[in-house]
């Protein structure tokens, strides 16, 4: 079973760097391959990131970004109800909520005290400290 899981991490990527490595990975999911993989990574600086269905224009504001330097990007994955149904985002959610169990097992083993919480963060102390993403490719994977 081991051979199924990976683990890869990084601290201080590059934007470009952490959303070409997500696309990537959310590509090569569901390619008749059992590989589970969790990307723990940090960006070495400030990026404005829009998730995949959100409109950035009502997300953030373009022109602060733009005046203060700070690179807009958009995610693959997240962002919003891929179908607008409440299935779906019912769906997004209880995988996000199972596949966060192993990283908040994980913190505890290092005492931290983490919950998964909202639509598909990880907080600490009520804090955010990430964020989840899943993606579904256009060929269901």
């Amino acid at each position: 079973m081991t051979e199924n899981l990976r683990l890869l991490t990084e601290d201080g990527v590059s934007d470009r760097l952490g959303l070409a490595c997500d696309e990537v990975l959310a590509l090569r999911t569901g390619d008749g391959r059992p590989l589970t993989t969790l990307w723990l990574y940090t960006y070495r600086s400030h990026t404005a990131l829009v998730g995949r269905f959100q409109n950035a224009g009502h997300e953030l504001h373009p022109d602060a970004c733009r005046s203060l330097g700070v690179p807009v990007n958009r995610r693959p994955t997240g962002g919003g109800i891929n179908d607008g149904t409440m299935a779906s985002y019912g769906r997004a959610r209880s995988l996000m909520a199972h596949f966060s169990a192993g990283v908040v097992r994980g913190l505890e083993a290092y005492g931290i005290q983490g919950v998964f919480a909202r639509k598909n963060d990880l907080e600490v102390g009520g804090r955010k400290i990430a964020g989840l993403g899943i993606h579904r490719t256009a060929t269901g994977g």
